[in-house]
């Protein structure tokens, strides 16, 4: 296990200055995922764990190895629990007769074998590999010495093998599952148009046109991004089952323009984190994305080491730029219906009577997502619908109410019953009398106590038949409206003083961006018209610049 060590702090040092150089003559776009190599391997730990004999000092200085160092370390730290931690950097161990019965890491995921075992040591050993863990697809084992030929017979033995499967592939095998797995993808793709190898050769934006465009293409309909979505995932998986075999490097390069395809979808796709304050004006933030504000990095050539960072504008062909980005309309849509989504619920926790539209909004999801809404016709009603939500949003102010009290006034008044303008008067006023007596009640853990709930349901009475006009709420009505502001209190008012109102997105429709929805969005025209901006505002053309640059 010493020498062993040794050898292996050689060759790592070697195969990490190794990777140093691949990594500095690579093309930008392409050293994120060497440069996570490269860290993985500056950051592991490595330590020998052998159990003690008679004499080793003497017997491992004959051999020119020394353990003293090695043996210090085992007396002073805790490696097995180090190491059955995934996030210590301890990663490698060599081990020697120790580690085996009641020893369980479930992160383990290669175990290299370089001595003779079998029957119930083999499998015991082999099974350190194959505990289930998040994100672990397989264990791989490394057999140096043959150990292999003994493992149907040890399977035999403990019944793993007797249903005709056996729980072990052959690497060769592995690497043949890989490339059909490729190939049936690029085939896929091919037939949407996308040539995914056009793809994963080209350089810069049209690196980014060309992915931004295949996105396009997989979002067609939800089958198509769905069986995507399969494809890439049985891909991704059995990279990792074949590294680190060098028969992986050979589909490398094309994996990692699967992942991010696959991952731009999920972006384009998936609902955001409760923080989206970043939504504003659909035709906006198409405009804002269509020159690649957000994530397009433009680097000056390199030369040598160092490159230079600064940008010539008069040198970006913006022409050739809106052509290239303004094909995105499918995948930006995806995303605006995602956000508004999010906010729409986010709207509704804090005032149920606003259901209705996320309802209406998920309702426009599922059509388009059926094929009976086209994109265009679907853009436009998104950009409907988060309007209205806008002027929700701004309602409280102009009705001069805080949030909380517009919740209470919108249960009490909608659908019915139908209110004069002074009875309105009356319930705004309920509504805030209501919140005052309410905030004193919303004690520690109130709705795990039952007199504490009793306490809140009976003071939402007391107060609204106190406060509420009498005529237009009849009985009926009246015991509606309270059990839904007790609802309402029971899931917007938390045990711990945390309520929904807490955290409130700001959603901002700048007025000085007018929208013009009287007919479908063109977002190729939204792409010339930012860089015909580009072209007469300076101000704009350097934010753009800026942008570019970060």
């Amino acid at each position: 296990a010493v020498r062993m060590y040794n050898l292996v702090q050689e060759a790592w040092a070697e195969h990490l200055a190794d990777l140093r150089r691949q990594h500095e003559a690579l093309p930008e776009l392409e050293r994120p995922w060497l440069a996570s190599r490269i860290e993985l391997m500056e950051t592991t730990d490595m330590a020998v764990v052998v159990s003690q004999g008679q004499n080793e000092l003497r017997m491992l200085d004959e051999l020119g190895l020394d353990i003293r160092p090695h043996r210090e370390r085992m007396n002073r730290e805790d490696l097995a629990e180090k190491f059955k931690d995934a996030g210590d950097p301890l990663r490698l161990v060599f081990v020697c007769a120790m580690w085996m019965t009641g020893f369980d890491a479930p992160s383990v995921s290669t175990i290299y074998l370089d001595r003779p075992m079998k029957n119930h040591t083999l499998m015991q050993t082999i099974a350190r590999a194959n505990r289930v863990f998040p994100d672990k697809d397989n264990g791989l084992i490394v057999d140096y010495v043959g150990v292999f030929r003994n493992l149907e017979k040890a399977l035999a033995i403990y019944g793993a093998a007797s249903a005709g499967e056996s729980p072990i592939e052959i690497i060769d095998a592995l690497s043949a599952e890989l490339d059909g797995a490729v190939a049936e993808i690029l085939s896929f793709c091919s037939g949407l148009g996308v040539d995914l190898l056009a793809m994963r050769d080209a350089q810069g934006f049209d690196h980014i046109a060309k992915r931004d465009a295949a996105v396009e293409a997989l979002l067609v309909d939800e089958e198509t991004r769905a069986d995507f979505t399969v494809k890439a995932r049985q891909a991704r998986k059995l990279f990792k089952a074949l590294l680190p075999n060098p028969k992986a490097a050979a589909q490398q390069r094309t994996v990692a323009a699967i992942r991010v395809l696959h991952e731009r979808i999920i972006e384009v796709t998936r609902p955001p984190a409760a923080d989206i304050s970043g939504v504003a004006d659909a035709v906006d933030a198409l405009l804002d994305r269509s020159v690649g504000a957000e994530e397009y990095v433009i680097r000056a050539a390199a030369q040598g080491r160092n490159p230079d960072p600064l940008i010539d504008l008069s040198l970006i062909d913006f022409d050739g730029l809106a052509q290239q980005f303004a094909g995105r309309k499918r995948a930006e849509t995806d995303r605006l219906a995602q956000l508004l989504r999010q906010q729409a619920i986010s709207s509704a926790q804090r005032n149920p009577t606003r259901h209705e539209l996320v309802e209406r909004i998920e309702q426009l999801i599922a059509d388009y997502n059926a094929g009976s809404v086209n994109i265009d016709e679907y853009l436009h009603r998104l950009i409907e619908l988060s309007k209205t939500l806008a002027e929700e949003e701004e309602r409280a102010v102009r009705e001069g109410m805080t949030e909380e009290e517009l919740a209470i006034f919108d249960l009490l008044t909608q659908p019915d019953p139908i209110l004069t303008p002074d009875e309105e008067t009356l319930v705004k006023t309920s509504a805030r009398r209501l919140l005052d007596h309410l905030h004193e009640k919303l004690v520690q853990d109130w709705r795990r106590k039952v007199s504490a709930t009793n306490d809140v349901n009976s003071t939402i009475r007391r107060v609204l038949d106190e406060g509420l006009p009498e005529s237009p709420y009849t009985t009926d009505i009246f015991t509606k409206k309270v059990q839904l502001v007790f609802d309402h209190i029971l899931s917007a008012y938390g045990d711990n003083g945390e309520t929904a109102y807490d955290f409130r997105p700001d959603v901002a429709f700048p007025p000085e961006v007018p929208a013009d929805i009287s007919g479908p969005v063109d977002v190729n025209k939204i792409a010339d018209d930012v860089v015909a901006r580009i072209r007469v505002d300076p101000d704009f053309a350097a934010q753009v610049a800026h942008q570019l640059r970060t």
